[in-house]
Parts: C-alpha cells; structure tokens; sequence
C-alpha cells in the first residue's frame, strides 16, 4: 500500500521507530478526540507507553498526535500483521482530574482552560498537578514539611524527567532548597527517592494538595491553549468536581454555548481552540470547494437519529426549562432569507435533555448552541486526494452535476478522515448542515 505519510513512534526513552503500514485509518471529528488504527509488520520495539505523530505534506498541521491505546502482535508463526489502536492526545484528559473549586462570572473561559501557571487553568493541571498523595513528616525536618508518596526523586526521571522543575503553590512558586534538614517555608526539595515541599501549616489545612501544589512537566498531557475566547462565564458560574478533567472542560463549553476543536501542532502535541464557532471561511465563502470532477466517490445519507434531526431543544435546568426552536438554511434545498426561515413539514423530533446546574442564562446559551449543530441529520460524505490543511468546522463547497443529486452543497467538516487505497491516500470529508447558535 503505497502512502505519502510518515509514521513515527517515540518510546518513554526517547528513541524513536519509522513505521511502514500496510493498512490505516485516521479520524479527526469535530468537537471529539482523535483516533488512528493501522496494521503494520516490524513494530516490535513500540512501547506501549509511546507516543506517535504521523504527517504528511504540510509538516505545520500533522495528520494525527496521540498515545497507543491498545496493541495486538500476533506470533510470528502466524504471518499475520501487528495491529494498532491509538487515541490523540487529547484523550488523556479524560484520565487527568481537576482540583477542587468553583468558577464565577468574574471568570473568564481563557484563564479556565489556560496552560500557564498565571492562569491556573485546566490545561495546566492537566499537565503539572501534583497527585493528592502527601504524608506529613514528623522526625528531622521543620514543622509543615510533606512528602509527595511515590518514587518522585532524582532516581526516577521517568517520573518527573526536569531535575529542578518548577514548582508552585497556587500562584507562588517555591526555591529549592538546599537541603531536607533545612527546607524553608514555600520550598520544596528532591532526594533520589522522594519530593518534598514545605508550606509551614500543619496538617490537614497545610497538605499541598489544599493549595494546590504543581510540579510543572509532573504528567505532560501534550495539550496546549490554543486560540480561546475570552468571555466571562453567564452567571453563576460553574464547579470543578470530583471527576474526569474533560467533563470539566465539557461543562465549560456546554454552559457557555461553545465549540471545541483539538489542533495537531508541528511539535507532536495538540492545541485546544475554542470559541462561539470554531471555522474558517462561511457558507457562500467556502474554505475549499470541489466540483464532481475532484471527487473519487460520494454519498448522501444521514447521521445518528439519537443525535442529529431535531426540530427544536427543550433543556430543563435549575430554575426554568428552556425550549429553542430553529430551521435549517438553505443546504439541501431549505428556503432561508436573514429575515424569515421557512419550516419544512415531515416528523418533528425534540432533543429533551436536563442539567441542575444550569442558570436560565446558560440554558439559553447551550439550548441555542445544540439546535443549531442537531438539526440537521443530513449528511455528504465525499472521497477525494488528501488536503492536509483543512480542519474539522471549515466550511466546503462540493458541486455536483450528475442527478438526481445535482447542486451545490455549502456545508461544514463535521469528520475529517484519511486512509489507506489500493493506488494513494484518501481523504474522507463527512460535511454537515451543523451552524453556531443565533444567541
């Protein structure tokens, strides 16, 4: 199978393997996580902890970043290829948790998914929160000393690879001390086989993990703050919780009427860009467009009924339900002028669905954002040669001559795909009707 992308793992050590598949497949889905499968022979030394970029001609915009989820390698009596799953890097926030704490309308979405340690933000703690495992020590140190539980010291880089990172509680970052004997207050210090950091406070009120404490590089996530809106949260804001960081991340983004796009970056990790909607280009100024000439294949259809084709969204929160009806424009033949939407007859459907924690502010602003990426089911899947440069959310046009499907379709890349053919790469655009909240 002949392929224009270049496969390369880099184990925890840092040596790294060139891969050569004979079959792959790689999905970038809009507001989703990554994912890539391949078969390949030779990939005996992949780690199962490595990492993996592939690219291809635009060495800017990889087509995929990501860690190794899950690995078959059958016997070598077998003949048969290696297999392998993997998931972008994003996908790790699902394995990260959040500290403790609760957003206001003073706050602002950028600062809460920043990755600096000024912001404090759910990227950073993805990447430098320290685990909340901390023993207070009692003999031969000053009082308030606590120590990270776990081989955290210099015998372990594997762990924490900076022998002198940097260090914070909250927003004070701590010196290095000398020694353990005579660790100062907001110092931290590290033997071959723990870290420690003085705060001074007794335990339970002085533990770091109350401050909380960051070792920056502690569990690199490979997820960078990309482009970020800078709006404040509708009122009243929102909690972190005991749970999965990406929940948090989600609830932001949900709260406040939002899209969400992770970015592959030339280094190999990925960025977060979110905002009210997150393309380039619009319906009568297409990022790309194709007519049926530049087309392998296509397909009409539709998606998931459990997802797509409602009518109108009815979200109950806290105080108040909130019920947001919308029309479709005029993709697929629906009538649409700026002052009036014209609805078409057919079955009606309602995403019905409710949050507690929602403000009727935040439900006015989710409510208006859903109805306008729901409702619309239908859906045009095209095959063509790779554009490495395109992103999920860009809009495309396609032109097509041939009946009964004849027209030209103004839609969105809801899943962009590149795989394996007998002959070269093919990229698979899924283009939807999805558009941002009018709210």
């Amino acid at each position: 199978m002949p392929t224009a992308l270049s496969f390369q793992a880099t184990n925890p050590d840092g040596s790294t393997i060139s891969l050569k598949p004979i079959e792959y497949r790689a999905d970038w889905p809009h507001m989703g996580h990554q994912r890539l499968f391949f078969r390949c022979y030779g990939g005996q030394g992949i780690d199962e902890r490595a990492r993996i970029k592939v690219t291809g001609s635009n060495p800017d915009m990889p087509v995929f970043c990501g860690w190794f989820e899950a690995i078959k390698r059958p016997s070598k009596r077998s003949l048969r290829p290696q297999e392998y799953r993997c998931l972008g890097h994003s996908a790790i926030l699902q394995y990260r948790y959040p500290f403790l704490r609760t957003y206001t309308e003073s706050d602002s979405v950028s600062p809460i998914l920043g990755d600096t340690p000024a912001s404090q933000g759910l990227l950073f703690q993805a990447s430098s929160l320290a685990t909340p495992f901390w023993s207070a020590l009692t003999y031969g140190v000053p009082a308030g000393t606590y120590q990270l539980i776990g081989p955290t010291g210099t015998n372990y880089p594997q762990r924490i690879p900076v022998p002198t990172p940097d260090v914070y509680l909250g927003t004070t970052k701590l010196i290095q001390a000398a020694s353990l004997a005579g660790i100062g207050v907001n110092q931290w210090f590290r033997d071959g086989e723990h870290f420690y950091v003085r705060t001074g406070v007794s335990a339970p009120e002085g533990s770091p993990e109350r401050y909380p404490c960051y070792i920056v590089g502690y569990k690199n996530s490979h997820v960078r703050a990309g482009t970020i809106t800078g709006q404040s949260l509708f009122s009243p804001g929102l909690p972190a919780s005991h749970e999965r960081l990406m929940t948090t991340i989600n609830r932001v983004i949900s709260h406040q009427g939002l899209e969400f796009n992770f970015v592959n970056r030339s280094d190999g990790d990925q960025n977060l860009d979110c905002d009210w909607a997150v393309y380039r280009g619009w319906y009568d100024e297409p990022q790309k467009s194709y007519v049926e000439a530049d087309l392998i294949d296509y397909q009409l259809g539709t998606l998931d009924a459990n997802s797509y084709g409602f009518d109108a969204v009815i979200l109950k929160g806290r105080d108040a339900t909130w019920g947001y009806t919308f029309w479709s424009p005029m993709r697929w033949g629906r009538t649409y002028h700026f002052d009036q939407y014209y609805p078409t007859s057919g079955i009606w459907k309602e995403h019905v669905i409710s949050d507690i924690s929602m403000s009727e502010e935040q439900l006015v602003a989710c409510s208006a954002a859903r109805i306008g990426q729901m409702c619309d089911e239908r859906v045009l899947t095209i095959w063509t040669r790779p554009d490495y440069a395109l992103k999920c959310g860009d809009f495309v046009r396609v032109t097509i001559t041939s009946p009964p499907y004849n027209g030209q379709y103004d839609m969105r890349i809801l899943n962009k795909a590149l795989e394996s053919g007998l002959c070269a790469d093919v990229m698979e655009l899924t283009l939807y009707d999805g558009f941002p909240g009018e709210l």
